[in-house]
This record gives structure tokens, C-alpha cells and sequence, in this order.
């Protein structure tokens, strides 16, 4: 299907679009059989009879010239018609030759300009899942899964989707300060979505996709805008979003000092940042401040149930909290909301890194139970570890349990 085509002189240049590309058509040429006529019939070279005059009985004086009804004609010397095997075999592989050139020329362009891909490397883990139990951590990056190596996270939902539910799928991780790699086994859960997952979740951006109206970072001053880069947090140098997840967890009740990166626009004016420059130019910084915010409530207390999940090598596992304790207690007094536990927790353990729980375990078959106290020890949390899944469970990131 030709998309463009033009004649100048006897060549006759095109674009075809099915297949992409260039062509060029040779008198005497073409690829479809019910043209051959007509392309022979263009071949033609007509003699004129009273111009140079009867054909003589020399067959050298007469190559190439064919008696028919309707007089004298010859094949045009420059017709494809007229060439030999050989050189129209070279007619036809230029064709070829020339489509292979345009592909590597634009193959190289395409590489050299690259393609932006999201690349698996963990943001945050979900509370209670088959990821957050063995201890995947957020800046691990998924390096293989099974005998495929993996770079982006597209590949790695996909892997995990198509993995093995019974025995499990086989994980290589690099992380950040750790020597070689870690292999762990994930069996993927389905939950109430139905899809297989390990409630790991995609790497967070530094750059501000959204303000949420009426939230305290529409009320910064100066205000943050759609757009910003976050550079810095309270002094902080920020190189990824892992970098952001782990100060959100740490400082949550504290006045935010917020540096962004905000691109300018030729006139003068403000430009929104994709994320993507690498470099600083045409780009001023602002700081702001952002208040914390306070938890809003409507006086309902949930209830709270028993210990679902417990990280591998946790302060939980470690004091021997098992899953199916109901806890009772954090240093005397009652557990509360435990919509807000965690927090608590990460006061109380603050200054001595350490908290007294009581908790109730159901020792036999027959329902008798006794109740524990166990110190446990407090960690600084790695992330915020929100549920977002439709089954989710609340973590406590400072000791590694879940309910």
C-alpha cells in the first residue's frame, strides 16, 4: 500500500506503508504476476519502418527485435526484461540491502534515545504478606526470579503471576550494604483479588504527581506544586523514593522542612518537572514547611484481633510472640485502637528500645489458654507499611508482628 509516490522523469519515487518503507521500481518490474503484460508491453521499443527500414536476414542486424501483427518492437535495453539472471538477482537484493540499513539506523537511534521502564525495586512491603513475613526490605531489588534474570517490575508481577502457588518461587535480592545475594522462597497468596501476589509493591517517586486539597501540603508557604522533584527532608539529601518512605515512617509527628526542585519555563514562569533531567539547569529550589496532621476520628475503637504474621528474624520472633496470640498489654497498659498501636509502641520504645507485652496463648486443642509477658525489643521502622490490599492487616514496623 503505497502511502506516498511521485514521479520525476522516468523514476518514480514512494513510501509504502504495508510493509514500512521505501521502494523503487524498475521499468520491465513488478512483483505481481498479472502486471507482467503490462510491464512487457512498457518495455517496448517501437521501430519505424520508413525511418530504418525493413529488417534484413543478418540475425545479428535483427537481436532483440520481434516480428509480430502489429509491426517491429525490441525490449528496452535498460528494462528489467532485458537483464540477466545474475543482475537481476543484485536488482532485487538492493531492495533488501537498503530495508536492512534502515533498519539498523533507526534500531541505533531508538537504543541511543532509550526507553524510561520501572525497574523492580521494592518501595514499601505490605503488612502480613508472603514478602513482608521473610523480610524483604524496601531498596531490595529484585535481580532474578526462578532461572530469569529481572530488571523491570512489569516482569517481575508477571513472573509471580504465572509462578508456582504450591512450592513456592525462588528469589535473588540485592540489597543496599549487603554482600552478595540473598535467595529466598515466596509462595504467592491470592487474597480476596484473586491475584497472585507477595505484596510487594512498585518503586515511589520523588516527584509530586498530586496535591490533595485541603491537606497540610496545600497549606505549605510557599506551596507545593504538581510537578516538584523532593530533593531534601529536614536536611536530608534524598536520592529515591525508598529514601522518602523511610523518613515518612520515622518522623511522622514532627514540622517537615521540604526542599523541592522546580523547573523554569523559557519566559520566566513555572514549568512542571517530569523527574526525569538529569541535571539541575533551568531548575530554582524551595523550601517549605509542613505541619504534621492530626489523626481525625469519629470515637470508634475497633476490635482488635489476634497476631496473623510475623517477620523472620524480628524482634516478635525473636521474644517468641507466635501467630494466634491475642496481645493484651504494652508496659501495663491496654492495647487501645489498634488503629494507632503502632504508633505508641514507637513512643514507648523510644528512649529505652524496649517494651514489656502481655499477651493471651491458646496452649492445647481444648481451648485453654495462659497468659505471657514478653520484653520485646523496639527498632527503628524502615517504612510507613500501610495496608492497601483488600484483606489488610496492621504491622507494627518496629517489631515485626501483624494483626
Amino acid at each position: 500500500y503505497k502511502f506516498w509516490h511521485r514521479r520525476w522523469g522516468e523514476t518514480e519515487y514512494g513510501i509504502g506503508v504495508l510493509p514500512l518503507g521505501g521502494y523503487v521500481k524498475m521499468l520491465g518490474q513488478d512483483d505481481n504476476p498479472s502486471k507482467i503484460a503490462e510491464e512487457t508491453e512498457r518495455s517496448r521499443l517501437r521501430a519505424d519502418d520508413e525511418a530504418d527500414g525493413p529488417t534484413t536476414n543478418d540475425p545479428d542486424a535483427n537481436a532483440g527485435v520481434t516480428d509480430t501483427d502489429e509491426g517491429n518492437f525490441e525490449i528496452n535495453p535498460r528494462s528489467y526484461l532485458a537483464k540477466s539472471v545474475p543482475q537481476r538477482m543484485a536488482i532485487i537484493s538492493a531492495g533488501v540491502i537498503m530495508n536492512l540499513i534502515f533498519a539498523v539506523l533507526f534500531a541505533t537511534i531508538a537504543y541511543s534515545m532509550g526507553v524510561k521502564y520501572m525497574p523492580a525495586v521494592v518501595s514499601d512491603v505490605e503488612p502480613g504478606s508472603p514478602a513482608w513475613r521473610s523480610d524483604v526490605r524496601p531498596g531490595d531489588r529484585i535481580v532474578r526470579i526462578g532461572d530469569r534474570d529481572i530488571t523491570r517490575f512489569r516482569s517481575l508481577q508477571s513472573n509471580v503471576a504465572l509462578g508456582n502457588m504450591e512450592d513456592g518461587i525462588p528469589f535473588k535480592i540485592r540489597r543496599p550494604g549487603h554482600e552478595g545475594e540473598i535467595a529466598l522462597t515466596l509462595r504467592p497468596e491470592h487474597g480476596k483479588s484473586k491475584i497472585p501476589t507477595i505484596g510487594i509493591r512498585s518503586p515511589a517517586s520523588l516527584t509530586i504527581r498530586a496535591i490533595v486539597a485541603g491537606s497540610q501540603a496545600a497549606a505549605a508557604e510557599p506551596p507545593l506544586k504538581k510537578g516538584d522533584k523532593i530533593v531534601s527532608i529536614n536536611g536530608t539529601a534524598l536520592s529515591n523514593g525508598t529514601d522518602l518512605m523511610r523518613i515518612r515512617a520515622s518522623d511522622l509527628d514532627v514540622l517537615l522542612q521540604v526542599t523541592v526542585r522546580r523547573k523554569l519555563s523559557v519566559d520566566g514562569g513555572k514549568e512542571e518537572d517530569t523527574g526525569s533531567a538529569a541535571d539541575t539547569a533551568g531548575t530554582e529550589e524551595i523550601t517549605t514547611t509542613i505541619a504534621p496532621a492530626p489523626m481525625q476520628r469519629l470515637g470508634l475503637v475497633m476490635e482488635m484481633g489476634s497476631v496473623a504474621a510475623i517477620k523472620t528474624g524480628s524482634p516478635a520472633e525473636q521474644a517468641d510472640i507466635r501467630v494466634g496470640d491475642r496481645l493484651l498489654t504494652v508496659n501495663g497498659q491496654a492495647v487501645g485502637d489498634p488503629m494507632t498501636l503502632a504508633a505508641r509502641i514507637r513512643q514507648m520504645g523510644h528512649e529505652s528500645g524496649e517494651v514489656e507485652i502481655t499477651l493471651r496463648r491458646t496452649s492445647d486443642k481444648e481451648g485453654a489458654s495462659e497468659e505471657l509477658t514478653k520484653t520485646v525489643k523496639v527498632e527503628p521502622p524502615r517504612s510507613t507499611e500501610q495496608a492497601v490490599m483488600l484483606d489488610p492487616m496492621v504491622s507494627v514496623p518496629g517489631v515485626g508482628l501483624a494483626y
